[in-house]
């Protein structure tokens, strides 16, 4: 059994996949490896929720 935190996170990664899927779809943009997409998309998040930190060093922004 799957803990909430795994949980959430597929959760998450399936809705990343889906919404790229759909933008493939309506053809706003293609991507070779969709699942792969979604699945560096929910570790990017991850990253920028728990070391803001990291971001700031490197002189990014959420506006970038």
């Amino acid at each position: 059994m799957l803990s909430a935190k795994p949980r959430a996170e597929n959760s998450f990664r399936e809705f990343s996949l889906d919404t790229i899927r759909a933008g493939e779809a309506s053809g706003q943009f293609r991507s070779e490896q969709p699942e792969l997409l979604a699945a560096q998309l929910t570790a990017q998040l991850q990253q920028w929720h728990l070391k803001p930190w990291n971001f700031k060093l490197l002189d990014v922004s959420t506006q970038q």
